[in-house]
């Protein structure tokens, strides 16, 4: 049975290793579905937002928001930085404005100060 050319044994393994991949894909796939429709009716609320909708920065910055709680490690957060490179036409002054208000208004919350680093407050 230790064989070389006996691939019986091989075969076996082979179909078990296989039936474990797929369905490990297969519950990839049910869980980014999920997230997806997740994300979809976010940013229905964001466009039903009358507050968000008047300013282009602040709905595109919850929709980033979003996204990272949706489908990131979101525990740390987007720094000012991570912001301005997802948002490179905004200017600087803008963008530092759009998430003051952003914060005051209670859409998101500073969770460290260097560097200043922000999270959604929506669920």
């Amino acid at each position: 049975s230790n064989d070389f050319r006996n691939y019986g044994e091989m075969n076996c393994f082979i179909e078990g290793f296989l039936q474990i991949l797929v369905a490990g894909q297969m519950q990839i796939i049910e869980n980014l579905q999920e997230r997806r429709a997740l994300l979809e009716q976010a940013a229905l609320h964001i466009q039903n937002d009358a507050w968000l909708v008047q300013d282009e920065t602040k709905k595109n910055l919850m929709l980033i928001f979003e996204q990272g709680r949706l489908f990131d490690d979101y525990e740390e957060g987007f720094t000012q930085s991570m912001l301005q490179h997802y948002l490179p036409n905004d200017p600087k002054l803008r963008l530092r404005r759009s998430l003051d208000e952003l914060e005051a208004a209670g859409y998101i919350r500073r969770i460290k100060q260097r560097p200043i680093t922000y999270v959604s407050m929506w669920v």
